[in-house]
This record gives C-alpha cells, sequence and structure tokens, in this order.
C-alpha cells in the first residue's frame, strides 16, 4: 500500500473513536486541520494517519 493510499471513513466514526478515547482534536498527533477535515467530510484519511490515530484511539474492532 501507497503511503498516500487515502481511506474512506464515515466521518462519525471518527468523531466517535476520537471522542470515546476522551481526546480533543487539538490532542491528536495528526495536525487539527487535517484531523477535522476528516472529521467534518471534506477529506479522506491517509492510510498510514489513520493507522497511528487507531493505535492511539483504542478503538475496538470486530
Amino acid at each position: 500500500m501507497h503511503d498516500t493510499n487515502r481511506v474512506k471513513v464515515r466521518p462519525e466514526l471518527l468523531r466517535w473513536a476520537r471522542e470515546r478515547a476522551w481526546l480533543s482534536i487539538g490532542a491528536r498527533s495528526i495536525s487539527f486541520l487535517e484531523f477535522h477535515a476528516w472529521e467534518s467530510g471534506g477529506e479522506d484519511p491517509i492510510f498510514l494517519h489513520l493507522e497511528a490515530d487507531a493505535k492511539a484511539m483504542h478503538p475496538p474492532v470486530g
């Protein structure tokens, strides 16, 4: 998978995972503007960035 591959993720799932982890958008490893664009549906996240955020937020899978 190439470093710039974007992944379709529903914005409400990103918001849910962040809020579940008790994190503000500003506390994310990714820039505020980039994460805000993901949550607002304005841009799809890059796979590697999404993977890094998942490690920090520990969302359940399954």
